[in-house]
C-alpha cells in the first residue's frame, strides 16, 4: 500500500484513539450518523456520490447479509479517500448545499454497516480499503469477484444482528425511490436495483427541456411500469465559495398530450432530492440550498437561501415566457401558478410576487380572440352574451382606453377556474363587467357611433336582463328617426310616466318615434314594449301636447274654442282608467292651469289648476263672498269633469288623519309630538279668516255645522316625549289653528242679532236654527269655550248641582270669603336634623342592617318579616305637628278620625314594594282616602318613584321637600328632612 495511505491511516487511528480516550466516540457517532431522522437517507448520499463522480449509471445489489453499490463514474482520487474518511473536510458552502462528494453525508452509511469496503482505482491502479470506527482507512485485498464493468463498488456488510431488518427497509426504499429521483440530477440517467429474486430500474432521457422518466420493476413475478414527463427549466446561479457550477430548476409535469398539468400533491422543495420543506406550489422546485445539519430541511432566514429563492422567482418568470413561446400557455397552466397568497409559505412568496408582476407587465393572459394581453389590457365578461356583444374596439371606446382592450377567454369562469378567477378579480383587480355595470356605461357618445344592426343586438341582449329594467329605462338607448338618442323615460323608477319616444311601424305622427328600421325585428319590438313603450294614444297626446302650452302660459283666455277642444280631449283621456300613465295624467292635470276661473271678489278671469278652484254651489258662493283669494270654475266645464278633476263643491277642513287615532306632529331625535284622538293642531279651513272678518248669519251657521262634524279638530291633547314610544309623555291641551280663530273671533250670533265670542254666550243663546240639544252640540260648546258649557262642565266635575255653580258666579265675593275660611290649614310636621351628613351615615348603617324580607308558605303568600307596628311608630315621629296632629303626607290634612283608644287611624303604606329589606323609612303616613288613591290610581312606576327620591338635593327648607307623581287628585307628596334622608339611604342600600 502506498505510503500516503499508510500515513493517512496512522493519522486517523490517532484521532480515533484520542476520541475513545476522551469518551467522545458516542457523541461523534450521534453527530455524524444518528443525526439523520431517516436511517435510509444513505441511499440518496450514495446516488449523489455517483452523480458527483460523473456517473451516468448506478446500481444497488441487495443480499440478505449486505448491500453492494456500484457506479460507472470516475474512480477515486487521493483527495476522495481523505474526504470519505474525514469529518467535515469540505468548506461550509460545499458541505451544506450538496449531499455527496464523500463529505459528512457518507457517514450516514454507518446506520447499516460497521465497516464499509470500497473497491475502486486510484491513479490508474486497483485500490481497495475499508473504513473502521467512522474514520480509519484499512487496506484490504481486492477480491476478484468485485471486478466488472463498474469502476467503483462499495460493499456494506450489515450490522450483525440487524440483517433482516436492514434488508427489509432497504428493499422497501429501493423499490419506492420513484421516477422523480432522477429529475434534478445532471448526469445520472439510470438507477438499477436487484435482490436475489426481484429487480427494478429507473431511467431518464433528456430531450432539450423535456425530461422523460420511466421505471420498471419485477417483484414477486409482478411486472410494473411507470412513466412521467416534465418540462425542466434551468437558471445558473453564482454563489461565492462554490467549487462548481450551480443552478436552480423548475419542473412542470406534462400529461399524455404534452400539456402542462398540476402535480397531484404539492411537492416539497428539492435539493437534488426531496426535503421536508413544503412549497405550497403545484410544480417542482430545486436549488442548491443550504441544508440544516440533519439534511432533512433547508436553513431559514439565511441570505444565501433567500437569494436562491429570488433566483427561482426569476426562473419562474422566464419559464412562463418560454412556455408561451412554445404554445403551452393555457388557462390550465396559469391556474397552477402560485395564485393564493395565503396558501404559500412566506419563504416562497417571491414566486407569487413574480407571477403577479409578469401578468401585469407581459401579454400572458389569453383573450377571447386567441391572443394574449397584459392585465391592464383585458376585461372579464360577466356573461357570454356580453362578450359576444362587444368587440375589442367597442370595449376600448366604452371604457375610454387609448390602447385596445380585450375580453379574457371564455375558459375563465368562477365555476370552471375558481382560483384563477378569484386571482384575476382580487389580486390583479380585473373586476368582472356584469350586465348592470355595462348598462350604466351606456351614454349618448358611445351609442351614436354604433350601427343600427348593433343596436338591435343590444336590445336583444337587454331583453334578457329583466332585473335591470329599472336601469334600462333611464339610459339613452332609443334611436329616433333623426338618429338622435333619448332614454325611454326621464325617470327609471316610475313606470307610469310619459315615455320620451313611441313605437309606430306605419303611418305618421307628431310624436317622437323610435327608428322604424329597428322595429322590424319582432324581438326588438317586443322588448321595447316590455320596458313600457307603446304606440301613441290620447293620454300621451294630452300629456305631451295639450297641457304643456297651458303650463307655459301660451293659451289666450279668449281662445274658448281651443279650450273647449282641449277639455274634450282631456275628458276622453280620463276614460282610459287602466292606462299606464293615468297616475301621471291625474297629477299633471291637478297642477296645470287649464281651467277658466272667475275671482270671487273682482270677477277677474284667469287660468287655474283644478286644485285652485271651487264649484259654484250656493254655500260656497256665500262662504267666499268678497274673498279675493277664492276662484270659481266658469260654466264652460263639462259636467263629467267635475268629478274626474275633483273640483271642490263643499268646505272641508285640511288636517292630517294619522294612524290608530294618533296624528304625528314631530318625530325627531329626542323630540316626539303627537295629537290624540285624531287631533291635528295644524288643522285649518280655507277662507275662515276672511269669513270671520266679514261674518254673516249664513256664514256663522255654515261654520257651526262644519265644526259640529269636525269638532275633534278644534281643541285636543298633544303628547310630548323624549322617547319615540312616548314613555313618560307630557300632555297639553291646545287649540288648533282653526280652533284658535273660532275661539277668539266674534262670530256666534246672539238672539238679538249681535255677534259674540264663544265665551260670552250660553248654548241656549244661539238662534233656534242652530243645533243645540244634541250631545255633539254640547261637546262643540265645550270645545269652543262657550259660557254655559264651561259652567256645566265645572259643576259636573265638582259634583255639585248646576244651580250652585250659578250661585257662585253671581255671588263671587261671598264665595271667596267662604273659601278663604276653608283654606285655614293645620301646621305641617317638621323633622329637621342638625347634621344631615351624620344622619345619612346612621340611615345608611340602619338600612344595611335592616332585616331582609322573608316569607313562609301558608295557604296564601304572606310576608312574614313585615312588622306592622314599627313603621307606624316611625311615621308618627316624623309626621306629627306641634299641635299633636298626625298629618297625611298626600293631602296635608289631619287624619280624619281616631280609634277607640284615642289614637289617629292611618295607613302605613309602602312607597316602593320591590326593595328587599324591611326599611321603616320605606313607608308613607296616609289617610284612608289617600292610601286608596295611592294604591289603586298611582301611574308612576316604582323605578321612577325611586329616581324622584334620589333626585332631590337636600334643601334646608322643608317646604321644598316635595315630589310630583302621576295621581288623579293629589299629585304632591311631602317629606320631612329626616324621613327623606332615611328613604334615600334605604334605596341606595
Amino acid at each position: 500500500m502506498d505510503s500516503w495511505f499508510e500515513e493517512l491511516s496512522i493519522r486517523r487511528k490517532r484521532f480515533d484513539e484520542s476520541v475513545r480516550e476522551n469518551n467522545f466516540d458516542k457523541g461523534l457517532r450521534h453527530s455524524t450518523v444518528e443525526k439523520y431522522p431517516d436511517p435510509m437517507h444513505f441511499v440518496y448520499e450514495l446516488l449523489q456520490n455517483a452523480e458527483d463522480q460523473g456517473a451516468s449509471e448506478a446500481q444497488f445489489q441487495l443480499a440478505p447479509t449486505h448491500l453492494v453499490f456500484c457506479h460507472n463514474g470516475n474512480p477515486f482520487t487521493r483527495q476522495d479517500v481523505e474526504n470519505i474518511t474525514g469529518i467535515g473536510n469540505t468548506n461550509k458552502l460545499q458541505e451544506a448545499n450538496k449531499i455527496g462528494r464523500f463529505g459528512m453525508g457518507f457517514k450516514s452509511v454507518f446506520a447499516i454497516t460497521e465497516r464499509p469496503e470500497i473497491y475502486t482505482e486510484v491513479e490508474g491502479k486497483p485500490f481497495a480499503f475499508a473504513i473502521e470506527h467512522l474514520v480509519v482507512p484499512i487496506a484490504i485485498s481486492e477480491s476478484p469477484d468485485r471486478r466488472h464493468q463498474f469502476k467503483t463498488q462499495i460493499l456494506f456488510p450489515f450490522i450483525p444482528g440487524q440483517e433482516h431488518s436492514l434488508y427489509t427497509k432497504i428493499r422497501e426504499r429501493l423499490s419506492s425511490l420513484g421516477l422523480e429521483t432522477l429529475l434534478f440530477l445532471k448526469k445520472l440517467d439510470t438507477i438499477a436495483w436487484q435482490t436475489e429474486t426481484d429487480h427494478g430500474v429507473y431511467l431518464r432521457e433528456v430531450k432539450g427541456l423535456r425530461y422523460e422518466l420511466c421505471g420498471e420493476s419485477s417483484e414477486g413475478g409482478q411486472v410494473r411500469q411507470s412513466s412521467a414527463n416534465y418540462l425542466v427549466f434551468t437558471r445558473e446561479v453564482n454563489l461565492s465559495e462554490s467549487d462548481r457550477a450551480l443552478d436552480v430548476r423548475i419542473a412542470f409535469r406534462l400529461d399524455e398530450k404534452g400539456k402542462i398539468r398540476s402535480e397531484e400533491r404539492s411537492p416539497n422543495l428539492a435539493v437534488y432530492f426531496p426535503t421536508e420543506q413544503p412549497t405550497g406550489l403545484n410544480f417542482r422546485v430545486h436549488g442548491p440550498f443550504l441544508l440544516i445539519d440533519n439534511r432533512a430541511n433547508i436553513k431559514l432566514d439565511n441570505d444565501t437561501n433567500n437569494k436562491l429563492i429570488q433566483e427561482c422567482a426569476v426562473l419562474l418568470g422566464e419559464s412562463i415566457l418560454q412556455i408561451k413561446e412554445d404554445g403551452l400557455l393555457t388557462v390550465d397552466f396559469l391556474s397552477l401558478l402560485p395564485l393564493r397568497e395565503n396558501n404559500i409559505p412566506e419563504l416562497f412568496l417571491p414566486l407569487y410576487d413574480q407571477v403577479l408582476q409578469m401578468l401585469e407587465q407581459y401579454p400572458l393572459l389569453p383573450t377571447a380572440d386567441g391572443m394574449f394581453a397584459r392585465a391592464t389590457q383585458v376585461k372579464l365578461a360577466g356573461s357570454a352574451d356580453l362578450r359576444e356583444l362587444l368587440d375589442k374596439q367597442q370595449l376600448s371606446t366604452l371604457y375610454g382606453s387609448r390602447s385596445p382592450l380585450h375580453w379574457l377567454t371564455a375558459e375563465i369562469t368562477a365555476d370552471r377556474t375558481p382560483d384563477f378567477y378569484r386571482y384575476l378579480t382580487n389580486d390583479l383587480q380585473i373586476k368582472p363587467i356584469e350586465p348592470e355595470a355595462f348598462v350604466r356605461k351606456l351614454e349618448v357618445p358611445f351609442l351614436e357611433r354604433q350601427t343600427d344592426e348593433w343596436l338591435m343586438k343590444l336590445y336583444i341582449f337587454l331583453s334578457k336582463q329583466s332585473a335591470l329594467r329599472y336601469l334600462i329605462r333611464g339610459k339613452p338607448i332609443l334611436r329616433l328617426e333623426n338618429n338622435s338618442h333619448v332614454s325611454p323615460f326621464n325617470t327609471s323608477y316610475d313606470w307610469n310616466k310619459t315615455p320620451n319616444a313611441y313605437l309606430l311601424r306605419e303611418g305618421d305622427s307628431r310624436f317622437p318615434l323610435v327608428k322604424r328600421a329597428l322595429l322590424a325585428d319582432d324581438l326588438v319590438f317586443a322588448f321595447l314594449k316590455e320596458i313600457g313603450l307603446s304606440e301613441p294614444d290620447i293620454v300621451d297626446e294630452v300629456l305631451r301636447f295639450i297641457l304643456p302650452p297651458y303650463e307655459k302660459g301660451e293659451v289666450a283666455l279668449d281662445d274658448e274654442g281651443r279650450n273647449s277642444q282641449d277639455l274634450h280631449h282631456i275628458q276622453e283621456a280620463l276614460k282610459w282608467t287602466g292606462h299606464r300613465a293615468r297616475p301621471e295624467l291625474i297629477d299633471k292635470l291637478n297642477e296645470t292651469p287649464f281651467l277658466q276661473a272667475i275671482n270671487a271678489k273682482t270677477s277677474e278671469r284667469a287660468w287655474k289648476a283644478p286644485c285652485e278652484v271651487y264649484s259654484k254651489t250656493q254655500d260656497l258662493l256665500i262662504w267666499f263672498e268678497g274673498n279675493e283669494q277664492a276662484w270659481f270654475i266658469t260654466d264652460s266645464l263639462p259636467e263629467s269633469l267635475y268629478a274626474d278633476l275633483n273640483i271642490r263643491s263643499h268646505l272641508q277642513p285640511k288636517a292630517a288623519t294619522g294612524y290608530a287615532g294618533y296624528v304625528t306632529i314631530l318625530n325627531w331625535r329626542g323630540d316626539h309630538r303627537r295629537g290624540l284622538h285624531h287631533f291635528d293642531p295644524g288643522a285649518s279651513l280655507e277662507g275662515l279668516h276672511h269669513a270671520l272678518d266679514f261674518i254673516t248669519p249664513d256664514k256663522a251657521q255654515m261654520l257651526w255645522n262644519i265644526l259640529l262634524e269636525h269638532r275633534h279638530l278644534i281643541k285636543g291633547i298633544v303628547e310630548t316625549s323624549k322617547y319615540h314610544d312616548f314613555k313618560s309623555a307630557r300632555r297639553e291641551e291646545k287649540f288648533s289653528k282653526m280652533g284658535q280663530l273660532c275661539n277668539q273671533k266674534a262670530w256666534l250670533p246672539y238672539k238679538d242679532g249681535d255677534f259674540c265670542v264663544p265665551q260670552e254666550l250660553f248654548l241656549t243663546d244661539l238662534p233656534e236654527d242652530f243645533e243645540q240639544d244634541t250631545d255633539e252640540a254640547q261637546e262643540l260648546a265645550i270645545k269652543l269655550g262657550m259660557r254655559k258649557a264651561e259652567e256645566l262642565q265645572l259643576a259636573d266635575k265638582l259634583g255639585i248641582p248646576h244651580e250652585d255653580i250659578s250661585l257662585i258666579l253671581h255671588n263671587l265675593e261671598a264665595f271667596r270669603t267662604w273659601y278663604e275660611q276653608q283654606q285655614t290649614k293645620p301646621s305641617l310636621p317638621s323633622s329637621i336634623t342638625n347634621d344631615p351628613g351624620r344622619r345619612q351615615e346612621k340611615a345608611a348603617e340602619a338600612a344595611h342592617t335592616t332585616e331582609v324580607k322573608t316569607y313562609k308558605e301558608v295557604p296564601i303568600n304572606r310576608r312574614t318579616s313585615a312588622g306592622y307596628s314599627e313603621p307606624k311608630i316611625y311615621l308618627r315621629g316624623h309626621n306629627t305637628n306641634e299641635e299633636g296632629q298626625l298629618i297625611c303626607q298626600l293631602c296635608d290634612q289631619p287624619m280624619p278620625f281616631r280609634l277607640p283608644n284615642g289614637g289617629e287611624y292611618f295607613e302605613a303604606y309602602q312607597y316602593i314594594d320591590r326593595l328587599e329589606k324591611e326599611y321603616v323609612a320605606n313607608h308613607l303616613a296616609l289617610c284612608p282616602n289617600c292610601a286608596a288613591e295611592f294604591r289603586y290610581a298611582c301611574q308612576t312606576d316604582e323605578s321612577e318613584r325611586a329616581d324622584l327620591i334620589l333626585g332631590i338635593n337636600m334643601p334646608t327648607d322643608e317646604k321644598n321637600l316635595v315630589i310630583h307623581i302621576d295621581m288623579p287628585v293629589h299629585q304632591r307628596r311631602r317629606f320631612t328632612q329626616r324621613h327623606l334622608i332615611d328613604l334615600q339611604m334605604a334605596i341606595k342600600d
